[in-house]
């Protein structure tokens, strides 16, 4: 099975898996990882196949209920910790980077990038970045300071990818929500990085 008709196979499933909103935010995802690829100039094939796979299938099973995604981790050996108990919802892209690789034959970093797209990781190249960055950044987001994001991210892709993951931890802490280790772990190395 060639890349196209993985793809195709993969957006049916979305099609079919999703609520008309998800699928929505998930072609917004793919126009705004497009439009990166081109501000960028990025025209690696690998790059821009690997990219296409990974945003149709992220949120393969972001809609399932509590229960089926609890079920659905432990069939694919994942087992849940403390905090993915209580929000199931977290190992949403755990389980659909497993479902391609148990399914078709994608690359590690393809495999990464969606495995970790909710909370982030220091092994993220190119494609997990762009993933990272489309996902929170696709047209449909209306919060304060995405426009900014948006125009740094076009500007440049690692302080794009930067600022989204301080974005990430600044709305947790703002929300009383839990940052979770690979975010933390990912803005530590890349603060140093920054040198900020």
């Amino acid at each position: 099975m060639n890349n196209i008709e993985i793809y195709n196979e993969l957006k049916e499933k979305l099609k079919n898996n999703v609520s008309e909103k998800r699928y929505e935010h998930v072609m917004s995802v793919k126009k705004f990882a497009e439009d990166i690829l081109n501000k960028h100039k990025i025209n690696d094939k690998k790059i821009i196949n690997g990219i296409r796979i990974s945003v149709i299938s992220h949120d393969l099973f972001r809609d399932i209920p509590d229960d089926k995604i609890i079920k659905k981790s432990l069939e694919y050996g994942i087992i849940p910790n403390t905090l993915e108990k209580n929000k199931p919802i977290l190992l949403h892209g755990k389980i659909s980077a497993e479902y391609l690789k148990n399914n078709y034959s994608i690359d590690n970093e393809v495999y990464k990038a969606i495995y970790f797209h909710t909370s982030g990781n220091v092994c993220f190249k190119t494609i997990g970045k762009i993933l990272i960055i489309s996902d929170t950044l696709e047209y449909n987001r209306e919060f304060k300071g995405v426009e900014k994001l948006r125009k740094i991210s076009f500007e440049n892709l690692e302080k794009g990818f930067f600022n989204v993951i301080k974005n990430r931890i600044n709305f947790a802490v703002k929300n009383d929500l839990p940052i979770l280790k690979e975010t933390y772990t990912l803005y530590n190395k890349l603060r140093g990085e920054q040198n900020v």
